[in-house]
């Protein structure tokens, strides 16, 4: 799992939903999940919307 924005850089930000996930989950459903601050940082949103609107034009891009 990605996490995008500003506060996805903050690590207690992460630690703590790390934790709640990691709470509120069955053991097998999180024993390979990943939970990171996302590459493009608070920009992640924008290329994932500008992603989607160019599929919808082009879907075979």
């Amino acid at each position: 799992m990605f996490l995008t924005g500003g506060m996805s850089a903050s690590e207690p930000f992460l630690a703590a939903v790390r934790s709640r996930v990691y709470e509120a989950c069955h053991p097998l459903a999180t024993q390979t999940l990943r939970i990171e601050s996302a590459r493009t940082g608070p920009d992640a949103a924008l290329y994932g919307a500008a992603r989607l609107a160019r599929e919808l034009v082009d879907p075979v891009a």
